[in-house]
């Protein structure tokens, strides 16, 4: 039998590549790339776990950061650890 895995489902699939191309993410271009609300993505970056930065009336997203966030780093060989 197989374990579940820490990561919900929603956040296994692949990320769309004209969204990898950015640079910066809008709440709506994260929530759109992970399958998920933009509300969650809004309380999840006022509780500090996910960084993002305002320009102007904006909120932008760094990519990378948001798959650290939620993946976790990845190690050497490539693999993400994720706590349980």
């Amino acid at each position: 039998m197989n374990s579940p895995s820490p990561v919900p489902p929603a956040l296994q699939r692949p990320v769309s590549e004209p969204l990898m191309d950015r640079a910066a993410w809008s709440i709506n271009d994260t929530a759109k790339a992970l399958g998920v609300s933009p509300r969650l993505i809004t309380r999840m970056i006022a509780e500090g776990k996910i960084p993002a930065a305002k320009l102007g009336r904006r909120t932008l997203l760094d990519p990378q950061s948001v798959r650290v966030a939620v993946f976790g780093p990845l190690s050497a060989e490539g693999v993400n650890h994720v706590e349980s």
